[in-house]
């Protein structure tokens, strides 16, 4: 076990203890970080010898250390259970192994689960840092549903401890994350799923006057994505509770947004109509307008 910590010691103390200056995590060939001419020749060898360099805000992870790192960290991970009986030194233990392995799989939900723990347990207090490592996480790991379901659970946890102003500064921030995760994965349903669960928590915890603000910001800017991405039928799914929501409420009018569904509908068979020769002959672009389409049928229903 004393050789386990030490290793772990070394490796988190390194890394991965304080994150908030990573941006993403990469694994890469050895060649990457033997050959990377940035590293100078006196940090070199000691970088190289733990096969792990930072560059640029990324973390670049060799995929030569996974046989020894990853099999460490899941021993650590699988061989404590019953958190609440363990002492101090061996959350300690459990809190680097759990991060480094999720670093190098982002899918295990033992790892997790152990992490909430250890939320619970207030071993883990700087939720903001642990709220960058997951976004984190989810970045190299897209479509990891605990991952992200992990990440909802501390947007809660926050969200419990906020005011109605600290609320919108919350929002803003997962919006932000939300959107910079999009350019890299583009047509993600987990991202808009979490979006879609965070606005539901938040509305809550809202006044009524706040929440309107809250549902009419967010329908302008939806639409204006929209409107770009036009195969991105997460979003119009999202779109579709705001206007919902919206119209129960009264503060929608549902010819105005049947007559913008129709001007992009409009705009859209123009463009493939040049580009690829009559729209009504052609099946593939109608299947290009398919969440344009749908929407208008979801609109008609009222």
């Amino acid at each position: 076990m004393e050789k386990i910590d030490d290793t772990l010691s070394l490796y988190f103390h390194t890394y991965f203890e304080n994150m908030l200056a990573i941006r993403e995590i990469d694994h890469v060939p050895e060649e990457i970080i033997f050959l990377n001419p940035d590293l100078s020749h006196q940090d070199s060898d000691y970088f190289q010898s733990l096969g792990i360099i930072i560059m640029e805000n990324s973390m670049a992870i060799s995929f030569n250390i996974f046989d020894n790192l990853y099999p460490l960290c899941i021993s650590v991970v699988l061989g404590m259970k019953s958190i609440e009986k363990l002492s101090e030194n061996e959350k300690i233990t459990l809190n680097m192994a759990s991060k480094i392995l999720l670093c190098l799989n982002g899918e295990i939900n033992t790892a997790f689960t152990i992490r909430k723990r250890l939320v619970d347990e207030n071993f883990l207090q700087d939720l903001s840092e642990e709220m960058h490592f997951v976004e984190i996480i989810c970045l190299k790991f897209k479509k990891s549903s605990i991952a992200w379901a992990y990440k909802f659970y501390l947007v809660q946890k926050i969200i419990a401890k906020s005011t109605e102003k600290e609320l919108f500064k919350l929002f803003d921030k997962e919006i932000s994350f939300l959107e910079s995760h999009l350019i890299k994965h583009p047509r993600n349903y987990y991202a808009w799923s979490h979006r879609l669960l965070v606005l539901k928590d938040l509305l809550m915890k809202l006044n009524k006057e706040n929440q309107l603000v809250l549902l009419e910001k967010e329908l302008k800017g939806i639409k204006k994505y929209c409107e770009k991405n036009i195969h991105e039928y997460s979003a119009f799914h999202y779109l579709q509770f705001l206007t919902k929501k919206l119209r129960d409420e009264n503060c929608i009018d549902i010819n105005e947004e049947k007559a913008w569904i129709l001007q992009l509908i409009l705009i859209y068979e123009e463009c493939y109509e040049t580009n690829q020769g009559k729209y009504d002959k052609n099946e593939r672009t109608v299947s290009e307008l398919f969440s344009l389409k749908k929407h208008m049928k979801y609109l008609e229903q009222f």
